[in-house]
């Protein structure tokens, strides 16, 4: 696709993007009162002040974008046909976004534009996620994939990792939200899932400038694009009582979508935060036929599958090339039952990391789960 960013659509919104000060409310304040980028800047101080807005940011936002953002988002653009901008009165930007009383001006995407029309619904939960809930995601995002849903979640590890997966086992669409510049993956483990995802026909997507590397406050805005273009609702797997996911399904009933939420043990805290969603009245969820009775979606087959971990498809054959990390931790198993403890203890990942590689590799058939937290290499 070819982009001309001198035209208003795209300019006007790089401009108030970059404008110092302007934050996305602020944005958003301008849309709800001037309609487009392009108007907004043709508005008086006086008239930027009758909603509230500074003389001083107004006369910042007069400010073009600067010659070396645009040669960068140009560089960019020109390295693959997959690459694209889109602006907030763009026709490829999602609708639902300009609900949003904080819309983010310019969408940076990788992938095929046509994701952001499919029906989709999310799945969020924890990074240090279980196995209970890392195999419940993948079955989950597995089952709605093949009922024509798209899968949203933010490409972090845990539960973000296996609805991706889960999603393109099932050779379904999937939206990864990004918390770093587009051209920026984060985790680096996740770069093969990343690559797949583009591949497949789904999308990457970022409000964050080219370049933004992974800082922990960048992560908690792109929650509520999760839930915006989420319009069939929200589903939580694991969660404690406070964190992200808690603050994605907060926004989810802000916005009017409807939450699910996966019970778990008593015993877990993992599983307070689905508990508490439920008291609240978030739907308690525990098939996929309970969220398609409630959003009320014909099923395009029959009977949904009875999948179990060991029967869902593979990857093809690129996702199924190990990792350096996987092959690590197939070396420290050798092929004796082995505990996770030692594992780590010769791998040296982070528990969130190990479990994640560990489920990885058992979805590829490389080793499986035993009683008593243990493995055992097959392959």
């Amino acid at each position: 696709m070819s982009y001309d960013l001198t035209q208003p659509a795209l300019s006007s919104c790089l401009q108030l993007a970059f404008t110092k000060g302007l934050g996305k409310l602020t944005f958003g304040c301008l849309m709800e009162a001037f309609t487009s980028a392009d108007k907004a800047l043709q508005k008086t101080a006086v008239e930027w002040q009758q909603i509230g807005i500074t003389e001083k940011i107004h006369r910042a936002a007069q400010t073009p974008c600067s010659q070396h953002t645009i040669h960068t988002i140009k560089t960019w653009l020109a390295q693959s046909q997959t690459h694209h901008i889109i602006g907030y009165n763009c026709p490829s930007y999602p609708p639902s976004f300009r609900e949003l009383p904080d819309p983010p001006a310019i969408l940076y995407a990788r992938g095929n534009l046509s994701a952001f029309e499919h029906p989709n619904i999310a799945i969020i939960g924890s990074r240090q996620a279980t196995p209970f809930g890392l195999k419940t995601t993948q079955k989950f995002a597995y089952e709605l994939s093949l009922q024509g849903l798209s899968i949203c979640s933010g490409l972090a590890l845990g539960i973000d990792t296996c609805a991706h997966m889960g999603a393109l086992s099932a050779k379904g669409v999937t939206v990864a939200f990004m918390g770093t510049g587009i051209d920026i993956i984060y985790p680096k483990s996740n770069q093969k899932i990343a690559d797949t995802i583009i591949k497949e026909n789904g999308l990457l997507v970022s409000e964050l400038p080219l370049g933004t590397q992974p800082k922990g406050g960048n992560f908690p805005p792109r929650n509520r694009l999760i839930c915006g273009l989420s319009t069939h609702g929200v589903i939580v797997i694991e969660s404690k009582r406070t964190g992200g996911s808690m603050i994605t399904a907060r926004l989810a009933g802000e916005q009017g979508r409807d939450v699910f939420a996966v019970p778990g043990s008593i015993q877990s805290p993992l599983s307070e935060g689905c508990h508490l969603l439920i008291q609240q009245g978030a739907k308690l969820t525990q098939n996929t036929q309970d969220i398609l009775d409630e959003i009320n979606l014909p099923l395009l087959k029959q009977v949904i599958p009875n999948s179990t971990q060991n029967n869902l498809p593979n990857w093809d054959n690129e996702v199924n090339q190990l990792s350096p990390e996987q092959q690590k931790i197939l070396t420290a198993m050798g092929y004796e039952i082995i505990r996770t403890e030692e594992i780590a203890k010769h791998t040296s990942f982070s528990p969130e990391t190990l479990t994640t590689l560990l489920l990885t590799l058992e979805l590829q058939g490389k080793i499986k789960a035993l009683s008593g937290n243990r493995w055992q290499r097959i392959e």
